[in-house]
């Protein structure tokens, strides 16, 4: 399991210069988030695993700071979200 967090930061010096930076880019803030993903692993034979899990499991809705796509039709500031609620299953065979 893991869970993945990220806030405004927290030193005065860094919040003053993201400042800075945001009024300079004309950029506004992105609000903090926290998701959690589950993954589980099993080993059939030694040469065969399959994985499965789930990501952004309670589907929250989050983007990263200064997420952006060149040359799109998005414009610029658009938040671009993440994926929503994502499952998985995978196989690896070794040969």
């Amino acid at each position: 399991m893991s869970i993945r967090a990220c806030s405004e930061p927290k030193p005065i010096a860094i919040a003053a210069i993201c400042l800075i930076v945001i009024s300079y880019t004309n950029e506004s803030q992105t609000d903090g988030y926290e998701i959690v993903n589950l993954s589980a692993n099993w080993t059939i034979k030694d040469q065969i695993q399959v994985r499965s899990g789930v990501t952004n499991l309670f589907d929250r809705y989050y983007a990263n700071h200064l997420n952006s796509v060149a040359e799109s039709d998005i414009a610029v500031g658009d938040v671009i979200p993440r994926w929503g609620r994502t499952f998985y299953l995978t196989t690896k065979i070794e040969f």
